[in-house]
């Protein structure tokens, strides 16, 4: 199919990530990981304002009380409306370099991973004030959604190369099982070509970003049919998520690290494509 992208926000982020529509402000946020910021753009005249914060900030979510949960180097934070930061949970020592992807599940906890080279990292679930480990052994801990029956978990771990799935179990001590692997990468060709950030559409197919595929595609996890494709003109491209009115434009993240700016002018920028099945809105935490 054929779609034409659309240029949002031209930030040239160094790591673009995690695009998060907040339906309640009607405005878009997303990350610069090493930018250590994050943005947020008004959905109606598309003006930006940057957050700068004292680490690198892997992804962000929104609480049921209006306060920003901020996944960063050494923990989660809250953020109030009026900027004051303090940590969401008990200290603790976060394995990994620091936190990367991670959404609210549909029990209203906060689920997230962490980047490790040597697959050292961990994934995580903070709910009332407790950060607690649901397994390790991860290296770049990335891309996560919910079926609409709560029943399954997808999730990436990039370096895999895979779209792994879990029973879920909302709400219980250890709420992921029965991991095993639904989608392999692996034949796309080179090793750098990996997925990353995910998203689920209302007809349960994943939208993947894939970093080093100068694209985003819909698959289906039960039969692994690619159904559609967005190629893009930047190579690192980092994570998808709906949001608009009806949820139906997909926004895509991308990153400028390593890229070449003459080739990629375009790299680290947001771009938005309207496509035929929504998405649903973003959980909020419970905590």
């Amino acid at each position: 199919m054929t779609h034409k992208i659309a240029l949002l926000a031209k930030t040239n982020s160094i790591v673009g990530e995690g695009p998060l529509w907040n339906h309640l402000e009607k405005k878009l946020y997303f990350v610069d990981i090493r930018g250590k910021c994050f943005w947020r753009m008004d959905w109606n005249d598309q003006t930006l304002q940057r957050v700068d914060l004292p680490q690198q900030l892997g992804c962000l979510a929104f609480a049921e009380n209006g306060d920003l949960l901020l996944a960063m180097e050494d923990g989660v934070y809250r953020r109030n409306e009026a900027g004051e930061l303090r940590l969401a949970h008990a200290p603790a020592k976060i394995k990994g370099r620091r936190f990367n992807d991670g959404k609210v599940g549909p029990d209203g906890r906060f689920y997230l991973g962490t980047t490790d080279d040597a697959g050292q990292g961990a994934f995580y679930c903070l709910h009332d004030g407790q950060l607690v480990e649901l397994f390790g052994g991860a290296y770049c801990a990335n891309g996560l959604d919910w079926t609409a029956d709560a029943g399954t978990m997808y999730y990436v771990d990039s370096p895999v190369r895979a779209i792994e799935m879990f029973d879920f179990c909302p709400g219980a001590p250890q709420p992921l099982t029965n991991r095993r692997r639904c989608w392999d990468a692996k034949h796309l060709g080179p090793q750098n070509v990996q997925p990353d950030g995910m998203c689920i559409d209302a007809e349960g197919m994943l939208w993947t970003a894939f970093w080093g595929g100068w694209m985003a595609l819909r698959i289906n996890p039960k039969t692994g049919e690619v159904l559609d494709k967005l190629e893009l003109p930047v190579e690192r491209v980092s994570s998808c998520a709906f949001a608009g009115e009806n949820m139906d434009q997909l926004i895509v993240s991308t990153a400028a690290y390593q890229a070449d700016m003459h080739e990629q002018p375009l790299a680290g920028c947001i771009f938005r494509v309207q496509v035929d099945v929504p998405g649903v809105l973003p959980n909020r935490y419970k905590g």
